[in-house]
């Protein structure tokens, strides 16, 4: 059986790679979906509580769901390096918005974030394959992070560091 493609609004936050202030994370493409406050209230809370512990190696993606109303952000926080400043681990978070009920457990697995486009206006487009469970997207106010198959579950407020 195929499943059909997700097709999912999504928003990328982190620097410009090209930028005259290195030291500023913004949105860098923001699908009209993530308008509503309290959705940019709950990634800040995620890259808030985020902490990548210091080292000279590039960490591997961590993921994170935080449920916000009866939406869930799933975002999935990258290691890109250094910045244009020279300062590594700099972070770049790739998220979508999931509204019905527990997520598919392709949504926390890397391979499956290719379908990313750079384009604000359209959505990400996942191929989910049912072979991993789905995720709860727990209670609200909690953010879960999940990284190299180990969860790790924050209340916000509180910091966690991804080695």
């Amino acid at each position: 059986m195929v499943n059909e493609p997700l097709r999912l609004p999504f928003a990328v936050y982190g620097k410009p790679e090209i930028s005259g202030d290195a030291g500023c994370y913004r949105f860098l493409v923001r699908h009209p979906a993530f308008d509503p406050p309290a959705l940019d209230r709950a990634l800040r809370r995620c890259v808030t509580a985020l902490e990548w512990k210091p080292g000279s190696h590039r960490h591997k993606p961590v993921f994170g769901l935080v449920r916000e109303g009866e939406e869930t952000l799933v975002a999935r926080f990258l290691d890109v390096g250094r910045d244009a400043n020279g300062r590594p681990h700099t972070l770049r978070v790739e998220c979508v918005l999931w509204s019905e009920g527990e997520c598919p457990g392709e949504l926390l697995e890397g391979e499956h974030w290719n379908g990313i486009p750079e384009a604000a206006r359209e959505t990400a487009v996942f191929h989910p394959d049912g072979k991993s469970p789905s995720v709860p997207p727990g209670e609200p106010g909690v953010i879960r992070f999940f990284g190299d198959r180990d969860q790790f579950v924050c209340a916000t407020g509180t910091r966690i560091i991804a080695s």
